[in-house]
């Protein structure tokens, strides 16, 4: 699945102070996938680490 810019900055956004290394944990994604998607490097990911992203951004909204 593609990761959009928006999708991208909110990721940015609500990750605050955390470590690359918490929000892996915390989204349950590996940490060199996640860098990658943050640095803008990768912009398409397999289904459920899509799903893993969104699901810890509706998290962090609440």
């Amino acid at each position: 699945m593609e990761i959009s810019e928006e999708l991208k900055n909110s990721l940015l956004m609500n990750r605050r102070m955390l470590s690359i290394k918490a929000m892996a944990e915390q989204t349950k994604v590996n940490r060199w996938t996640l860098t990658d998607v943050l640095n803008g490097k990768r912009t398409s990911v397999k289904p459920m680490t899509y799903n893993r992203l969104e699901d810890w951004l509706k998290e962090e909204t609440k």
